[in-house]
């Protein structure tokens, strides 16, 4: 919650003094009645009730103040989504996350500076939609173009060589999977920013630039490091150094800046090449660049602004100062209350209270219209840094299929929760809504992560066995028999399955409640099912290794 004028929560003091006031003459009006006479006559004398009255009243007074005093703060809350149009580019940004990052040829090292220019990037972006794409051995998008910087800042954090499991450096499945984020359309607009060292072990870098130019993709590389190049640090989590990364000989690895091909796909992609500096010059030069670009009309869905709800405790404040109005005090007070309120119809000054209940429609409808989404947004407004909120929020986005923003947001809770449980279930859930999006291979990667942390989540099996089978069936395949079949046997294996993959937090417990738990599993069949998933792994590994060997089969992990 945000406040209009937050000055005025400084008048919260005058209930604060009333009350100590009240309190006071009660007890001053206690000791003088006792000092009249003896106390039973003087309880004969006096309506027995007149006291209890007169402090109702007074309660009714403070609350009435108090409520007053927020209303005149102007409490604002709640941020709904809402579709923002903006004229700019769209700009994807590959980081890269493998290990040669860590060289210290730049304090503190390459990777720290490439995150820290990242964010001097996004803060100096103006209406251009931006896309993150984390890449080492392979890549992983991880965040979809949008107008919402603060998601992109949100995942900084996780950038980091544990992020993509494949070691090695490849800039081809960097620039094929952010070319790929680019929505389908007119082939200009667009712009890669590449944040690397250069070096590149796929060996199909001059392929992948050559997509680029078909896709009319301007690529930006920022060179880290230098040529002279520099070992990479192998450091203890409280930052001791522990050695320098070897090759599989026993040597040091000296990882060098390869500014050849930065400079050589910059200039076929009709870009420019950047050397990074301390002074970080070239993130503005890299600014002007972008601005300087055609623009296109954007479409995102960004947060609105926060609604003002002074109206509520406005109606509240008002209604207890009716109400006290009309609360007896003594004998009669009905009576005198009703005489009064016919004098002020005579003299026509019911406007007053006309005035009082407009505020009930006004009230019921902020209160009434608020959608499970909206719920979800205001809570993360009020704490954007409770994952709880954020969690809440991607169950709605999910909800309302928007798979992308709720793998945004899933994300964003798993990395700000330091409860385990709760990383696992964010980041099952995030697996849930890339399955969704059709994104199999990261919903394996997370799956496969829910699974290294608790290996007896039944849930994350089923899921990630589909998953693997359906990246299988997906082309090229063989024919139209051996597809048929394998269709068969899914659809034979997996009948009860083919829900898992669109559970929210609240449809998992459902299901949970239907699949045998892992205590109740006979330890037969919990063995059985995990030889079958290390089957398939190890069995979709070779294929894979068959197709396209990894960097790292050569000794080449950083």
């Amino acid at each position: 919650m945000i406040w209009t004028r937050p000055w005025a929560l400084w008048f919260l003091v005058l209930p604060v003094v009333l009350v100590a006031l009240s309190v006071v003459y009660f007890r001053w009006k206690k000791k003088a009645l006792a000092s009249w006479g003896d106390r039973s006559v003087i309880h004969r004398l006096l309506d027995p009730w007149s006291g209890r009255r007169q402090r109702v009243k007074a309660v009714l007074e403070v609350l009435a103040i108090f409520f007053l005093v927020v209303a005149l703060a102007g409490p604002r809350w709640g941020r709904l989504y809402q579709e923002v149009q903006r004229r700019g580019v769209d700009v994807m940004v590959a980081v890269d996350v493998s290990s040669s990052m860590l060289a210290e040829d730049i304090a503190p090292n390459r990777l720290t500076q490439a995150k820290r220019e990242l964010s001097r990037l996004l803060a100096g972006l103006e209406g251009d939609r931006v896309g993150l794409t984390a890449f080492a051995g392979t890549a992983i998008l991880q965040c979809p173009l949008t107008l919402d910087y603060g998601a992109a800042l949100s995942l900084l954090d996780l950038m980091d060589p544990e992020l993509v499991p494949k070691p090695g450096t490849s800039l081809a499945d960097a620039l094929r999977t952010s070319v790929g984020a680019f929505p389908e359309g007119t082939k200009k607009y667009r712009a890669l920013v590449l944040l690397t060292d250069g070096e590149d072990h796929s060996g199909r870098l001059d392929e992948a630039v050559q997509e680029a130019v078909k896709e009319g993709v301007r690529i930006f590389p920022i060179g880290y490091g230098s040529p002279e190049g520099d070992l990479i640090p192998l450091r203890a989590e409280d930052g001791r150094l522990l050695g320098y990364k070897t090759d599989q000989a026993g040597k040091n690895v000296t990882s060098r800046l390869d500014e050849t091909a930065l400079r050589s796909m910059a200039t076929a992609t009709g870009g420019m090449y950047f050397r990074a500096t301390d002074g970080e010059v070239e993130v503005v030069r890299l600014l002007a660049e972008i601005n300087g670009m055609e623009k296109k009309n954007l479409e995102s869905r960004v947060w609105g602004q926060t609604e003002d709800h002074y109206s509520i405790p406005l109606l509240i404040g008002l209604l207890l100062l009716f109400l006290e109005f009309l609360w007896p005090e003594t004998s009669g007070h009905v009576g005198r209350v009703v005489r009064d309120l016919r004098s002020l119809w005579s003299k026509k000054s019911v406007a007053a209270l006309f005035l009082v209940f407009s505020f009930f429609p006004t009230a019921g409808y902020s209160l009434g219209r608020l959608s499970p989404l909206a719920r979800g947004a205001r809570a993360v407004e009020k704490n954007p840094n409770d994952p709880v909120a954020h969690d809440r929020l991607a169950h709605a986005l999910y909800a309302d299929n928007n798979f992308a923003t709720a793998a945004e947001s899933f994300g964003r809770a798993q990395g700000l929760t330091s409860n385990e449980t709760q990383k696992i279930e964010a980041a099952y859930n995030t697996g849930n809504a890339l399955f969704q999006q059709g994104k199999l291979k990261e919903a394996v990667e997370k799956y496969k992560e829910v699974l290294h942390k608790n290996p007896a989540d039944l849930d994350a099996k089923y899921n990630l066995e589909m998953a693997q089978r359906l990246l299988k069936t997906q082309p090229p395949q063989k024919d139209n028999k051996n597809k048929k079949d394998d269709e068969n046997k899914k659809d034979d294996k997996n009948k009860d399955q083919e829900s898992d993959g669109k559970k929210s937090g609240s449809d998992k417990k459902e299901e949970s409640d239907q699949k045998p738990k892992p205590g109740e599993m006979s330890k037969e069949d919990a063995e059985r099912l995990l030889q079958a998933v290390e089957a398939q792994e190890k069995e979709a590994q070779r294929d894979a290794n068959k197709k396209n060997p990894p960097a790292e089969s050569n000794g080449v992990d950083w």
